[in-house]
């Protein structure tokens, strides 16, 4: 795998990194569609109002032509430019007063056009109709009669760039009539070519039709008389607008997602900083150094459960070592003593010529020190071999009276040298277990309560069923255990001072032997004890 390879890989594997990729991700989609939508929204708002400025505009010459007879707008003539001449005409006083009659031929309110070229009456302001005065005729003027007269009506107003409310560069229209030839355009920047069929079939359905040519706007409204007005006007600095609120979105965009960046990657280093440091601590962890611990301070919740996890385990492999250290430093002792033992009295019987009965007796104390050696051998063999994780025992129906008399049977030489006598009672219980390691658990106990029994005591053994469990009492009435070391008695190699020194044979396995194999029946053993009057080392076993 080559370096490049290598270096993607690592940085597809980095947690720091994934976290960073999506929060960039989220940062830009969130950021872009908002700054998408923000900027469309405002860009067809804008679009809207010049829309609605040059639909206004176009209203003004819609009230001209609904004012001219069709013979005047038959023969009005194609101009070029804006012809000269005062926005509107004056209007005769006189013409403007009369009094228009309804269709029963009775009279009504005077009337006049308004803005859009509808007929209202005079008394209804016109200013109240309309935010923006489009120079709507007024009241006090008179109707033109003559042809330039209406010619000079069809301008747009000279004041419409103010009342745009902007500086337009430059306001163009043109009005054609139904056979798409100019009833009157003003000064064009470029020719416009009649309008397209879907023009006026769009018409049919909206208010009025946009198109864009170029830097020109068009807005397209349908006039009387079959006749199409569009007005349009330069939105250069329209553009301009737009361009530069759009740089303004994308800069404060920019601006927000190098903070969101940055923020992110400070939160996933914060993230991530806590795993790094446990495990440079992890690291400094070796078989002579199991003391550290992660710091599980200031740090987050998970974070902080995944550390006293790591801490707990640590703790176990602390005490596993620790009790394997002891283990074989205590091993090592009890095998010296007797190895000791056997290598100076063989250096002694052979320092000098002896007599038989000389060798015999040397040989007799070499003998009991193979013995202990071979018993304590065979004590860790057992212990080891209970101890493996893929240990299975072999169970099956147990009569636990039956087992006791058998272990009695064979310690029964023992309980006579040391004048104790043993007794077994109590309930019929069949158990489900391991017979072998279940009758030396058995063994041991009642072999420490020989050991540590006085001379002319007894041991009692009392078998019952409760609550679905087998309980087993051990009892015996000799030296006894003081309350400080109840606690320790099933550590291995654990012999209490004095009570329990050397020259009673023991070697502080057994109890530590029977604690586990009733562990792996499911069940659990306790001691209580007074010193000087016995102790009771009672077992429960499920069925």
């Amino acid at each position: 795998m080559d370096k490049g390879t290598f270096c993607m890989g690592s940085w597809f594997r980095s947690l720091r990194w994934r976290i960073q990729a999506w929060h960039a991700f989220i940062l830009v989609l969130v950021i872009g569609l908002f700054g998408g939508m923000l900027q469309w929204e405002m860009t067809r708002s804008h679009w809207d109002g010049v829309d609605e400025e040059l639909v206004s505009a176009a209203r003004v010459l819609e009230g001209a032509l609904r004012l001219a007879p069709i013979p005047i707008l038959n023969s009005l003539s194609q101009d070029i430019a804006m012809p000269p001449g005062p926005r509107l005409p004056a209007w005769k006083k006189e013409s403007a007063n009369k009094s228009v009659r309804s269709p029963n031929n009775r009279p009504s309110r005077p009337m006049r056009p308004d803005r859009n070229g509808s007929i209202v009456p005079r008394s209804e302001s016109l200013s109240e109709r309309s935010e923006i005065d489009w120079g709507a005729i007024s009241p006090d003027t008179s109707i033109p009669e003559s042809m330039d007269d209406w010619e000079k009506l069809l301008v747009l107003p000279d004041s419409l760039p103010q009342q745009l409310g902007r500086r337009v560069s430059f306001t163009y229209f043109v009005i054609w009539r139904d056979d798409n030839s100019v009833l009157k355009q003003s000064a064009i920047p470029t020719m416009v070519s009649p309008p397209r069929e879907y023009v006026r079939q769009d018409l049919l359905r909206h208010r009025y039709v946009t198109t864009q040519r170029g830097e020109y706007r068009e807005v397209f409204i349908r006039g009387p008389h079959n006749t199409l007005v569009c007005v349009g006007r330069s939105v250069t600095a329209e553009g301009d607008r737009i361009r530069a609120r759009l740089w303004g979105i994308l800069g404060i965009g920019a601006v927000t997602l190098a903070a969101g960046l940055a923020g992110g990657w400070w939160l996933s280093r914060r993230a991530v900083e806590p795993i790094e440091t446990m495990g440079r601590t992890a690291s400094l962890i070796s078989a002579t150094n199991l003391s550290q611990r992660m710091d599980v301070a200031n740090v987050d919740t998970e974070l902080a459960q995944l550390g006293g996890v790591l801490n707990g385990m640590l703790q176990r492999i602390e005490q596993a070592f620790s009790q394997q250290q002891q283990f074989t430093a205590d091993a090592s002792h009890e095998l010296r003593t007797p190895i000791a033992s056997f290598l100076a009295n063989t250096e002694l019987a052979l320092s000098r010529p002896r007599t038989v009965e000389e060798y015999q007796r040397h040989l007799s104390i070499n003998l009991q020190s193979a013995q202990r050696m071979k018993r304590l051998v065979e004590s860790l063999l057992a212990i080891a071999r209970i101890d493996t994780p893929d240990h299975q025992l072999d169970k099956k129906p147990v009569e636990i009276m039956a087992l006791l008399r058998s272990v009695i049977a064979t310690l029964e030489n023992k309980a006579t040298s040391h004048s104790i006598t043993v007794h077994c009672m109590g309930d019929s219980v069949t158990l489900h277990a391991d017979e072998v390691s279940l009758g030396q658990a058995f063994l041991n106990l009642v072999e420490n309560a020989i050991h540590y029994g006085k001379p002319g005591g007894s041991v009692h053994i009392r078998v019952c069923e409760q609550n679905n469990r087998c309980e087993i009492a051990f009892e015996d009435d000799g030296i006894g255990i003081s309350q400080e070391d109840c606690g320790n008695v099933f550590q291995r190699f654990f012999r209490a001072d004095p009570a329990r020194s050397s020259h009673r044979g023991g070697f502080g396995l057994g109890l530590a032997f029977a604690k586990r194999v009733v562990g792996l029946h499911g069940g659990a053993i306790t001691v209580s004890s007074t010193l000087g009057q016995g102790s009771v080392f009672t077992l429960s076993i499920p069925k």
